[in-house]
């Protein structure tokens, strides 16, 4: 791992580099910072100035090989749930794809695109830190608020994927999943623990859920005061969500499986058997994108129980540290100066 790295760092392994902005978003841990949802912000907050967005991730848990347009698949076993999530989720927002080989990927979007649509502005690279074979021009990089990476170890010792020190590649800092009353002075005790160079920005973010949402909307679908709920998880660090879920609910019952866990027939007798006993079955937004797929083998009654929990990211004291550079003003200064025609407003 500290060999490849030298060699990149060394330019003995080339990273590729493309005319367009491109925005990798990754972590140094195994998984459950938040990317997902972070994603989805981004790619809303570049919608919302006009630009023409594209996202690209390997597809982790798909059953399929190669590039593919996400919004060509029939469900996420051909492109991994996560990338189905950020489609369905983000609609005409972006032109989701996947592709283990992110220089072919972004080559062949590229070549796709040009075929009777107009290219992307921006690319956004989902979970690719360590894909150093493309150069992005902008690296965030997200660490969870109750496991910083200065506070782990790597693989088998702790949940990091490479050392501390590729944290030096990242621009820009994120600390996710923070409370919501973390103080400004907590902000600053964190940022000089983590000690980041003069170029650095680091922000602070936590994760806020909506209401319940149908999972197959029906005219008696709306939850008439149920007072217990099966939380259904497949998820990295599921505690958040189950305890959002117990706040909502008086009796809660809990069902929990690895992250990208895919669903066998006797998951789904467990699923079927746990949701008699309550009046709801509670998921998240990327179980359901796996369950979509197994939709016929969900009976009616439980069709009717089943409610999704959406997430979405807030942003904590933007100016805690740089009052003049938030994190808004750092992505569009960059998109801005990489623009192909640089006509942001």
């Amino acid at each position: 791992m500290a060999l490849r790295n030298t060699l990149f760092d060394w330019g003995v392994l080339r990273s590729t580099r493309f005319a367009l902005p491109i925005i990798c978003i990754g972590n140094l841990s195994l998984g459950g910072t938040g990317k997902t949802p972070h994603a989805e912000t981004l790619v809303r907050l570049l919608h919302q100035w006009g630009l023409r967005v594209a996202t690209l991730s390997r597809g982790y848990g798909r059953q399929t090989h190669g590039f593919r347009k996400v919004a060509a698949c029939q469900s996420a076993q051909e492109c991994g749930d996560e990338p189905w999530q950020m489609q369905q989720t983000l609609g005409d927002a972006a032109q989701c794809y996947v592709c283990e080989d992110r220089v072919a990927g972004i080559n062949r979007l590229l070549a796709d695109c040009a075929d009777g649509h107009a290219q992307p502005d921006v690319i956004v690279l989902d979970d690719a830190f360590q894909h150093r074979y493309v150069a992005a021009g902008l690296y965030i990089l997200l660490t969870d608020y109750a496991r910083l990476y200065v506070d782990d170890y790597v693989v088998p010792a702790g949940r990091l994927r490479e050392w501390r020190s590729g944290a030096r590649r990242a621009d820009v800092i994120i600390v996710t999943k923070c409370p919501a009353d973390l103080s400004r002075e907590e902000c600053q005790r964190i940022a000089q623990r983590l000690c980041p160079t003069p170029q650095q920005r680091v922000f602070f973010s936590r994760i806020c859920y909506g209401e319940l949402q149908a999972f197959a909307p029906q005219p008696s679908s709306s939850l008439p005061c149920p007072t217990s709920a099966l939380a259904l998880s497949g998820i990295a660090k599921a505690d958040a969500f189950i305890g959002e879920v117990r706040q909502r609910f008086e009796k809660v019952e809990v069902l929990s499986f690895g992250d990208h866990h895919n669903f066998s027939a006797k998951d789904l007798a467990e699923i079927h058997r746990r949701a008699e006993r309550t009046d709801c079955v509670v998921t998240t937004a990327k179980d359901a994108a796996r369950l979509a797929a197994l939709r016929e083998q969900l009976s009616p009654q439980l069709l009717q129980k089943l409610y999704v929990l959406p997430i979405h990211v807030e942003l904590l004291h933007q100016d805690a540290l740089s009052p003049s550079e938030t994190f808004y003003q750092t992505i569009h200064d960059y998109v801005t100066n990489h623009s192909r025609n640089r006509c942001l407003d």
